[in-house]
């Protein structure tokens, strides 16, 4: 299993509402992240990532999102902009 997995397996069993990504070279969001309800704060950060996943919308709880130092374009940025 690799460590991305780890991380989001131990996030999911204990319910921390803080889950860190940063600095792992990933390209895309991991699906299981997405089923991850009770995430509060997400960073992404200082990854490879070019577009995120409209599913992140399923986050309802997410209060920050931390995608600086990606490859995101402000086009898509405004338009996942709508209130989680």
């Amino acid at each position: 299993m690799d460590d991305i997995s780890l991380l989001i397996r131990r996030n999911k069993r204990g319910a921390d509402p803080k889950l860190v990504l940063s600095h792992r070279f990933i390209s895309t969001l991991p699906s299981p992240v997405t089923s991850l309800l009770h995430l509060e704060i997400l960073d992404l950060s200082n990854n490879k990532i070019s577009s995120l996943d409209a599913s992140l919308q399923n986050l309802t709880k997410l209060k920050m999102l931390d995608v600086s130092s990606n490859s995101i374009s402000v086009t898509f940025l405004t338009r996942l902009s709508t209130p989680f």
